[in-house]
């Protein structure tokens, strides 16, 4: 059996109650081409408007590099989403089918499309976790908490009871000169 043990992690937090709001639509066309007896093409197109997500009271926050400055969702000319909205998502599909004897009973079949797929749990996640809206918390082992690849919490330690857990203390970083979203 194999067993081992974290000295400490640490998990993102954030402060207070998070609403995440996004959106997505999509609009489809598509249509088979008899193009003789034995070959049928199908062609379609797919927009999609997959929206960057946003937190109803405006609490997220990136550090932009280029500024040195933090960005605020929804303050100084910054979006609500903080990040820039692509509406170019169109997706082509294609497909064919071939009767390879030309009798129905014998066909290839094949086809390609392009998706696409938006990795909301991440942005939102990282953005909701920025100063001055979130912060992060760290659990020692040697203050107690640990918690193995074997599944026991606390091993030696009496079931059920609380371990004592060090939290890191969160500072509200300075909001300076005007803020613009990242192109």
């Amino acid at each position: 059996m194999l067993a081992a043990y974290a000295d400490w992690y640490e998990i993102g937090t954030q402060n207070g109650y998070f609403a995440e709001v996004s959106q997505e639509d999509g609009i489809f066309a598509q249509d088979d081409w008899r193009i003789n007896k034995r070959l049928t093409l199908n062609l379609g197109i797919r927009w999609d408007l997959l929206t960057w997500p946003y937190e109803a009271h405006n609490q997220m926050a990136a550090f932009n590099v280029q500024t040195g400055h933090v960005m605020i969702a929804g303050q100084n000319g910054i979006s609500r989403s903080i990040l820039n909205q692509d509406d170019g998502n169109f997706a082509l599909r294609l497909g064919f089918a071939y009767d390879l004897s030309g009798d129905g009973r014998t066909s290839v079949r094949g086809g390609y499309g392009i998706f696409y797929f938006p990795d909301y749990g991440g942005i939102s996640n990282q953005l909701g976790q920025q100063q001055p809206f979130g912060g992060g918390q760290t659990y020692y082992a040697s203050a107690g908490y640990c918690t193995g690849f074997t599944g026991l919490a606390n091993p030696g330690g009496t079931p059920g009871t609380p371990t004592t857990v060090h939290t890191l203390q969160m500072q509200q970083l300075p909001i300076m000169g005007s803020h613009r979203p990242l192109s």
